[in-house]
Order: C-alpha cells, then sequence, then structure tokens
C-alpha cells in the first residue's frame, strides 16, 4: 500500500489538465484577445465617436453597420467554402479598418 501511495502522489499534478495542454492555451489566449478586440470595437469606437468627435446619427449608423458582417460571412462560407469566405472576412477587416483611420483627421489641429 505504501508504494501505490506514493505512486499516486508522483502522478497527480496541481491545476486542471486542460490548463497544461499547449494547444488548449494558445486557443484560450487567442480567443481571449479576439473577444476584447470584439468588445473594443462594438464599445469604445461609436464611444469615442460620440463623445470625442459629436458623432450623429448618420455617423453612428455608419459604425454599427459592420457588425452585420458576422451574418453575412456565415452565409458567404456555407456558400461558397471557407477558404474565399476567409479571405473576403480580411479584405473586410482591412477596409474596415481603413475607413476608421481618417475620421478623426479633419478635427485634428497642430498645437501653436
Amino acid at each position: 500500500m505504501g508504494a501505490a501511495g506514493t505512486e499516486s502522489l508522483a502522478v497527480r499534478k496541481i491545476g486542471p489538465p486542460l490548463l497544461r495542454d499547449t494547444v488548449f492555451r494558445r486557443y484560450w489566449s487567442a480567443s481571449t484577445v479576439s473577444m476584447v478586440g470584439d468588445q473594443v470595437t462594438t464599445v469604445a469606437v461609436p464611444l469615442t465617436a460620440v463623445l470625442a468627435l459629436h458623432a450623429g446619427a448618420a455617423v453612428m449608423s455608419f459604425l454599427a453597420g459592420p457588425s452585420l458582417g458576422g451574418l453575412l460571412g456565415g452565409l458567404l462560407g456555407t456558400a461558397v467554402g471557407l477558404r474565399p469566405a476567409l479571405w473576403v472576412a480580411v479584405i473586410g477587416s482591412v477596409a474596415g479598418a481603413a475607413l476608421l483611420v481618417p475620421s478623426p483627421l479633419p478635427r485634428f489641429r497642430l498645437p501653436g
């Protein structure tokens, strides 16, 4: 009984077994970063547009429009396949970021 007791202590490790898996930890951290980015896009960008840029209803609807991309992306993925849908999603993300970048530029003035 003494040998079996020491063997069970040697095999037992602290912490859940799922957190010891490297692949799961990478997936979990990537998923966490993605969710934080989604929340920043959903909450912080429109809030900044309203508070700092004094955006109106038309600009707010323009900012809220890309939230329908998930629905359209799912339809595209089932219709044409996943690889072309991935390319469309990447190009759409880059285009959306390019449209958001110049929005504060007209109000930006150099001091002096």
